[in-house]
């Protein structure tokens, strides 16, 4: 089964996250600075502040993973970063199967495959 993604709408996409965020089983946030390196790093930005960023300025992904090369079982993720700065910040949300397909029907988010 190939990755597929989902459309989020615009006006929908604070609420989205914060949805998210609420029904997550693992959030992660990180920072891509390259004057230092290449490499995604750690940060101390909250989950909040990446998102208040992002709103801003970024791009939000709603995404149905499969991951047999990881042996884990399909999954959700959703999440928003920050673009053109000189750091990008990002926000990973995994969501179970039951909790992103609730999102999907709430959210009313249509498949871009």
């Amino acid at each position: 089964m190939p990755q597929t993604s989902f459309c989020i709408k615009k006006s929908d996409r604070k609420a989205l996250i914060l949805d998210a965020l609420a029904l997550s089983s693992w959030t992660a946030t990180d920072q891509l600075d390259c004057s230092v390196s290449f490499l995604r790093q750690s940060t101390d930005k909250t989950p909040l502040e990446v998102l208040s960023m992002s709103l801003k300025k970024g791009f939000f992904v709603f995404n149905l993973m499969n991951a047999p090369y990881r042996g884990e079982e399909p999954y959700f993720d959703v999440g928003c970063s920050t673009i053109g700065g000189n750091v990008d910040y990002f926000l990973w949300i995994n969501l179970t199967i039951e909790n992103g397909n609730k999102l999907i029907k709430k959210y009313n988010l249509k498949s871009q495959i």
